[in-house]
């Protein structure tokens, strides 16, 4: 379990790294600023739903392949084939999401409050998004591996 967790960590870091930076790239292909606040593209605008996203797609492809590789017999503790696993990666990855994504809100807004509008860099804005995305992927991933292990545990038998 623990080689899965850490293979699983470096897996999603590296793939929300990648994510992070390529999406917002080309989402902000016609900007070449974007407001600290204000008008759209904004840093929330960019930063929030990509949060949210990374830990959201992390945590239901974490419970995906874990449970896969449990029901397969390659990863203990063995699952049985039929066990559910999607409504509870669903409603697991929307509160993993809102665990991460509701701190980075109250931070930019507690900055946007006592700060004045300021433009920044098309790259600068992808910069920080690749390392929140990569920080997000790593901790999310290790949460939701968490969750994803207790799968099954309280089932009857």
């Amino acid at each position: 379990m623990q080689h899965f967790i850490r293979d699983n960590a470096r897996k999603s870091t590296f793939g929300n790294l990648v994510v992070n930076t390529v999406v917002p790239y080309a989402l902000l292909l016609g900007s070449p600023l974007v407001n600290l606040k204000g008008a759209t593209p904004n840093l929330v605008s960019v930063l929030v739903p990509g949060v949210f996203m990374s830990a959201l797609m992390t945590t239901i492809i974490t419970f995906g392949v874990m449970t896969a590789q449990r029901k397969a017999g390659t990863l203990a503790p063995a699952l049985p084939a039929g066990t559910p696993w999607f409504p509870k990666a669903l409603l697991t990855g929307i509160g993993i999401g809102l665990l991460f994504a509701v701190p980075v809100l109250a931070i930019l807004l507690g900055l946007q409050a006592s700060s004045e509008n300021t433009q920044l860099a098309r790259g600068l804005v992808v910069g920080i998004s690749t390392v929140v995305g990569g920080v997000t992927g790593l901790l999310s991933s290790l949460v939701a591996a968490k969750r994803a292990a207790k799968l099954g545990s309280l089932a009857v038998a």
